[in-house]
């Protein structure tokens, strides 16, 4: 069997670095990675990707890879409570579809 969901609060307040999602998951529940103050990387694997809910307080987000993107949607709330100086930077596929809700 393949991993499809992850649910609501699996990593909250753990203390990861860098994680990388398997392209076969294609729903992250809300608050699935929030008070992460650790993490820094994350990689998306799947080629249709929406976040939302699920990154609050993550205050250290650097980097969001997306390699295998051709559709990335991005809920205007799901990098809530992140400092602004410290906005993530987001890479997809060039010819990818990327759109800010």
């Amino acid at each position: 069997s393949e991993l499809r969901t992850i649910g609501k609060f699996a990593f909250y307040s753990n203390p990861i670095s860098s994680i990388s999602i398997p392209k076969h998951v294609n729903i992250i529940e809300d608050k699935t990675f929030s008070y992460l103050n650790d993490l820094r990387i994350i990689e998306f694997l799947t080629d249709d990707l929406l976040i939302d809910d699920s990154f609050e307080y993550c205050n250290n987000i650097f980097i969001i890879y997306c390699p295998n993107a051709n559709n990335v949607r991005i809920i205007s709330s799901a990098f809530f409570h992140i400092r602004i100086n410290k906005s993530p930077y987001l890479f997809v596929p060039a010819g990818s579809g990327c759109s800010i809700d």
